[in-house]
Formats: C-alpha cells, structure tokens, sequence
C-alpha cells in the first residue's frame, strides 16, 4: 500500500509539474538573481519533490526508528526555517544596498568625487554577500538532513583555502580603499590647479 501510494504521490506531480512550474518561476524580470533562482527551482523542483517522496517511503518501509519524528519533519522544517531566512537576509541587504555609501559632508567637500565611486562596488558587493548566504544556507540545508558540508571546513585542507580566501579577500577590499582614496585625492589636486588658471602638467 505505501508503494502504492508512493507512485500515485509521483504521477501526480508529474501531471502537474508544469502548472506548479509556473507558479514558482513568477512574473520574469531582467537582471533579477532571484528571478533565475525562481525559474531554476521552478524547473526542477518535480525532482526534490520525487526524491523528498522517495526518502519518505524509504524511512516507512526501512522502519527507521524515529523517522517520521526526528529525520523527515525535522529535516523538512529546518531546510524551510533556513530557505525563508536566507532569502530574507538577501532581501534586506538588497534594501540597504539601494541606499548607496553616503560620506559626512565636510568629507565629501575634501573628495567629491570618492562617493560616487564607492557606490560603483555596491552591486558587486550586494551580489558576493548574496552568493555567500545562499551557499552557507545550502550547506546547512545539508547538514539538516545529516550530510556532514560544514566537516570540510574542520579538516586542514578547508582551514587553510579558507583562511587564503580571507587573506585574499582583505587584502584586495584594502587596495581597493587606498586605489578610491587616491585617485579622489589626485582629482581634488587637479581641481584645484584648474581653478587658480593654473596649466595642468601630467
């Protein structure tokens, strides 16, 4: 009877895959990551649904103790908990992104120019701390369902690409500041020479 009702659970959402398809890919925007993530789930999820099935009468049938109770339900709702905060994390970055770098207004008198070319990051920063919730929500989803993604960053391997990773980052968000600082600076200087009619040299 349960395998019965295991395939009937699978054609059924095979009938249907395409309706459901829909729903979730939404309304298309250009340019949007959630948008492909939306059509990207929306063109796969059949196949987490046949798996999620499958797992659930693999539990039943194998008499697994404490399956229903601990693994499946447990493992069902932390993956949701995780998906929803993930994606409202993502959402409020996103909201605070659209605010732009704002400087204090005796520092944007010194260097004019240095606001409007740190808001030119934002978007590539916006993105790296989206991909970067996505992936570590990803990697707890799994651990949810006990596969261990969080034990490569104990082994040495992971400490250390995780620790040049790091470097590397740092080191390039600081060459960055002292690139954007300068070149204000230098604008400022020749500002200043334009001003007092003064020939620009090279």
């Amino acid at each position: 009877m349960g395998l019965v009702l295991t395939v009937l659970a699978i054609i059924f959402l095979l009938q249907n895959r395409a309706t459901v398809a829909a729903w979730i890919a939404g309304e298309p925007a250009a340019g949007s990551g959630w948008s492909r993530v939306r059509r990207t789930l929306g063109e796969t999820w059949h196949l987490l649904a046949i798996l999620y099935i499958i797992g659930a009468y693999l539990i039943y049938a194998l008499h697994m103790e404490g399956g229903f109770t601990y693994v499946l339900l447990r493992a069902t709702l932390l993956s949701l908990v995780l998906i929803v905060a993930a994606r409202l994390l993502v959402s409020f970055v996103q909201h605070l992104s659209r605010r732009g770098f704002a400087l204090k207004p005796e520092l944007k008198a010194q260097f004019p120019t240095l606001e409007q070319r740190a808001n030119r990051y934002i978007p590539i920063l916006t993105g790296l701390v989206g991909a970067v919730i996505y992936l570590l929500a990803f990697l707890a989803v799994l651990q949810a369902w006990n596969v261990a993604a969080f034990s490569w960053f104990g082994s040495d391997l992971g400490r250390r690409m995780t620790g040049h990773a790091l470097s590397i980052g740092l080191v390039l968000v600081i060459a960055l500041a002292i690139w954007e600082v300068s070149a204000s600076a230098i604008e400022r200087y020749l500002s200043a020479i334009d001003a007092r009619d003064v020939p620009r040299r090279a």
